[in-house]
């Protein structure tokens, strides 16, 4: 007690420096974890925490800029039977499709040149394997995509993580709806624990452009049910895995991410544990690079607006072949002030090849002008003068455009010609002609695959192979007289009773309509 007494003094003047320790510490100790990795730990050692803000899908996408594909890297496919088991290097399928392999660096210019959200397309199945009837993710698979990742939300962007050219393990088909939701619940629940911690810039999305069994890219009720099925599965497998991922936003595209109105009109968002988390998620590679494509923006915002969530366009873009090719440039900045209008936000695809804009391996800009549209996107406008709409079978010819000499000739899986008067459709020289193929129903699926001008003398002029579009733009050379356009079903065989049923019934036509440029 007397030693007490004697030290009390010093006791007390210790205990209060131990106890101004203590209270400045505690806010860092308390400190909230950051979703930057440190860079001398393993990735089997990252588990990134980080809150997840109130934030709601439409103030998110409200924020975003332009968004980015990172297309043709951690998508790329190979055949079935070089699926890893479990010997094969991760960089085998990142470069299958001859990108190189992805850097901190290219992420990085992509951030610095002004895109705030990046999409990354993966596929997940050839790095998967069965196991007691459920499929699991190759650790190796997840941590090199987790590293990707990691390169965006290091520069704060807003990033998209889907699964992508999964066909052998996901499709929209009821009859196999069983077998399909157990591998997408395997494959989502894996994703999803593993990200769980991350914050709110990472955002899942469930499928890209998700097709029938048989790939038919065509309309059914049946693949938009399935769809539905899947999207809502995805939800719910995302909300169960709790941590952030029971308030993270999600994506739900349509079948196919398509636009038409048949796919629109089926879609049903699903319902979720917590409001306003949703965005729908649509594709559309529309060539309209004037005020013709407002109407696609106008019927995305009646659509929005129906289903109480925000529409981004995960994927657009153009190829070197655009036509005409002095348009691509104002096709890209009218595409963004259009679509700006009503709030949707858009994704450039870049393949790294044809729709590329950025060399990954100098990560210089190679298309500085369509950089440029999209970093300081206008409006442009033409004047129409006229508009034609072909829905008999009498404007047609089931037959194929010969693209050496013009002529007609037959083709082995359907074909159907535009053929006014078995000449063509009277054109005249240096207009623009704009070429839509409307379909719906069991009429999608069709394409527009060549246009041939003539001659007064119906001599050919030029032919141009149109790779599979339902939209094109093309200029008739200064002596056309007519023009021709084939179509065809690249799915499947279309008989001439086919085509004419489509026809009758307001499910296939073309309109092509005549503008100075």
């Amino acid at each position: 007690m007397d030693f007490f007494k004697k030290h009390l003094y010093q006791i007390m003047i210790g205990f209060s420096i131990f106890l101004c320790f203590i209270i400045i510490c505690i806010p860092f100790t308390n400190k909230k974890k950051s979703s930057v990795p440190d860079d001398d730990r393993s990735f089997s050692e990252i588990n990134p925490s980080a809150d997840v803000s109130e934030i709601s899908a439409q103030e998110l996408v409200s924020e975003i800029t332009v968004g980015w594909n990172l297309g043709d890297s951690l998508d790329s496919c190979v055949s079935d039977d070089l699926r890893n088991d479990g010997t094969i290097d991760s960089s085998f399928y990142e470069t299958a499709w001859h990108n190189p392999v992805v850097t901190r660096e290219l992420i990085d210019a992509v951030c610095a040149a002004g895109f705030n959200s990046i999409r990354i397309p993966v596929t997940w199945y050839y790095n998967t394997y069965e196991q007691d009837g459920h499929l699991y993710i190759r650790q190796e698979w997840l941590e090199r995509v987790a590293e990707v990742v990691q390169y965006a939300l290091d520069n704060d962007m807003y990033v998209i993580l889907n699964s992508h050219h999964d066909a052998p393990i996901l499709w929209a088909d009821m009859n196999d709806i069983e077998e399909v939701s157990q591998n997408a619940q395997d494959l989502w629940k894996q994703i999803a624990e593993y990200f769980k911690d991350y914050d709110d810039n990472l955002l899942f999305e469930g499928y890209n452009e998700l097709n029938t069994k048989r790939n038919n890219w065509q309309y059914s009720e049946e693949a938009s049910q399935a769809t539905n099925k899947l999207n809502q599965l995805f939800v719910d497998t995302v909300r169960a895995t709790g941590g952030n991922n029971a308030n993270r936003i999600l994506i739900c595209g349509t079948f196919l991410n398509e636009v038409t109105d048949d796919v629109l009109d089926s879609f049903v968002l699903p319902s979720d544990s917590v409001p306003d988390k949703l965005i729908i998620e649509v594709h559309t590679y529309d060539s309209s690079y004037n005020q013709d494509i407002s109407e696609l923006f106008l019927r995305l915002d009646r659509f929005s607006k129906k289903q109480s969530a925000p529409v981004i366009i995960g994927e657009f873009g153009t190829t070197e072949s655009f036509v005409p090719s002095e348009y691509r440039t104002i096709h890209a900045g009218n595409y963004i002030a259009r679509a700006s209008q009503y709030g949707i936000k858009c994704f450039w695809w870049d393949d790294g090849f044809s729709y590329r804009i950025f060399d990954r391996t100098t990560y210089n800009i190679v298309e500085s002008d369509i950089f440029n549209a999209l970093m300081n996107p206008c409006e442009y406008e033409t004047n129409d003068l006229a508009n034609y709409n072909f829905k008999s079978i009498n404007d047609y010819s089931y037959s194929i455009i010969d693209p050496e000499n013009g002529s007609l000739a037959e083709a082995s899986q359907g074909a159907l010609t535009l053929n006014c008067n078995e000449l063509g459709l009277p054109v005249s020289g240096g207009l623009g002609y704009r070429i839509l193929l409307h379909m719906k129903d069991n009429g999608t699926g069709n394409r527009i695959i060549g246009v041939s001008f003539y001659d007064l003398d119906n001599n050919l002029l030029s032919y141009t192979p149109v790779n599979e579009q339902m939209k094109y733009d093309i200029t008739a050379p200064d002596d056309a007289a007519y023009m021709r356009v084939s179509l065809y079903n690249p799915w499947g065989y279309r008989s001439l009773q086919e085509y004419e049923q489509y026809l009758n019934q307001n499910k296939l036509y073309l309109e092509i309509i005549e503008y100075r440029k």
